[in-house]
């Protein structure tokens, strides 16, 4: 809704260029989404570690009121080593994290699928039967497998963090795309034919697809025009996205502006 709101003050034909330049300046001033990096290395991280105190304080507990003290349950629960559970915790939690020190989007996803996949695999390894005996035996076996069960269910999908962190900066990039293109054509009557002839009195430099690193797509449309990204599949869906459009494919980010009439004398 806000985007769709953006949109319409970027075509708001009554407005000044000074009015335009002001709004347009006010949005670029607006503050960015929370880092995802900090979503997970402190909100999360954090998460997880007060859930192993927590743990760590309960079955100790249990062990000095003397109840239920011969249930081998609560025996083997007394011989993890929650050390080894919160050291196990923090290095997904540090890999995730480092995996957005990448330049790009598309490096950032191939580092997260790799750790999604690792993940997958250690957590597979855990659920082998010989595994799950030895860890009711064994107290080492019990912490490793107390640590994949909990980083399983709240390490956060980063991937998804980093797809609702680009899909806003890519909103707020096109919205000043399209500032820059009102602008052009207030002084030409017509859209440029690319975006490089924004290059420099509307746009310092050209932007590129946050998800590709490549050029944004863009097209005048019947004297309107299309423009948008790919989206976190990095495929060209014509402008199209499941969310917007009636269309069973596409996850494309844009901008379709109609053709403008001529102003009433």
């Amino acid at each position: 809704m806000a985007f769709g709101g953006d949109m319409a003050l970027a075509q708001n034909r009554k407005m000044s260029p000074d009015q335009r330049e002001q709004l347009r300046q006010a949005l670029r001033e607006l503050p960015s989404l929370p880092n995802p990096v900090d979503c997970i290395d402190v909100g999360e991280r954090l998460s997880y570690i007060d859930m192993v105190v927590y743990m760590a304080r309960d079955v100790g507990q249990m062990g000095q009121d003397g109840e239920a003290i011969r249930s081998s349950h609560v025996r083997a629960n007394l011989q993890i080593d929650w050390n080894k559970v919160l050291s196990l915790g923090n290095r997904w939690y540090d890999r995730t994290v480092k995996a957005f020190d990448h330049d790009t989007y598309v490096q950032c996803a191939a580092a997260l699928k790799t750790i999604q996949e690792d993940l997958d695999t250690h957590l597979k390894k855990l659920q082998q039967p010989a595994h799950r005996i030895n860890s009711f035996l064994n107290g080492t076996a019990m912490s490793v497998s107390l640590g994949g069960d909990m980083i399983a269910m709240m390490l956060p999908s980063p991937d998804v963090l980093l797809q609702m962190a680009t899909c806003y900066e890519c909103y707020r990039q096109l919205v000043d795309i399209a500032f820059a293109l009102q602008q052009y054509q207030a002084e030409h009557e017509s859209y440029p034919d690319t975006l490089s002839e924004l290059v420099p009195k509307y746009l310092a430099e050209l932007p590129q697809d946050l998800f590709t690193a490549e050029d944004l797509k863009y097209r005048r449309d019947d004297g309107g025009y299309l423009l948008h990204s790919v989206g976190a599949n990095q495929q060209d869906d014509k402008g199209l996205s499941t969310w917007k459009d009636d269309v069973t494919d596409g996850d494309d980010i844009a901008v379709r502006v109609p053709r403008v009439e001529p102003a009433a004398p």
